[in-house]
Order: structure tokens, then C-alpha cells, then sequence
């Protein structure tokens, strides 16, 4: 993952995550209950990943979502993380409490 928290557009700041199938299966990755230096923050994040391809995907936050908690740097980020497939939404890996480190 990839932090980029800057205000050149007032109102967001994005982190971002590559994502790269290699399975034989059309997937969708859903990030959910987001926390940002252990602060819920309200985003929720999706994408569809087809086989054997890569994304590159980003979170992205509005200044309020920061504000509200007074976050002025991202030092960690915590979320759940769930692969299913595009067909059937079965579920291949859950995984809970993802915690990445940025500093």
C-alpha cells in the first residue's frame, strides 16, 4: 500500500493498494470498517479484479473524514478485507483487522 495524504484538492486524500489476481477466478475485494489512526472513518471501499489481471485501487477521504477526528497525518490504517467471487459473491478468503503501519 501507498499513502499519499496531501490537500492539492482541499477536499480529499487518497491511499492506495495494488491488487494483483492470480487465480482463474473473476473476483471482488471489499475493504470494510476502516479506521485511520484508529479512528472509524466512514469510507468503504470496493473494486472487481478479472483473472490474471492487476489494479492499482484507491481509498479515498474526504477532508471532513480527517477533520472531524482532527487527523492531520495518516499513521496507521485498519481494515477488514473480504475476496469473493464476481459469480456467485461466495466468499474465498475473510480476513479481519488488517493493520498497515505508514510511519
Amino acid at each position: 500500500m501507498k499513502r499519499e495524504f496531501t490537500y492539492e484538492v482541499p477536499w480529499k486524500s487518497d491511499i492506495y493498494m495494488y491488487i494483483e489476481n492470480n487465480s482463474q477466478e473473476h473476483i471482488i475485494i471489499n475493504v470494510e470498517n476502516i479506521a485511520v489512526n484508529e479512528f472509524i472513518i466512514s469510507s468503504d471501499f470496493a473494486t472487481n479484479v478479472l483473472p490474471g489481471k492487476k489494479r492499482y485501487e484507491s481509498f479515498k477521504f474526504t477532508k471532513n473524514d480527517f477533520e472531524d477526528h482532527t487527523i492531520e497525518s495518516i499513521k496507521n490504517m485498519t481494515f477488514n478485507l473480504k475476496i469473493s467471487k464476481d459469480t456467485s459473491l461466495d466468499t474465498i478468503l475473510s480476513i479481519s483487522k488488517i493493520k498497515v503501519d505508514f510511519e
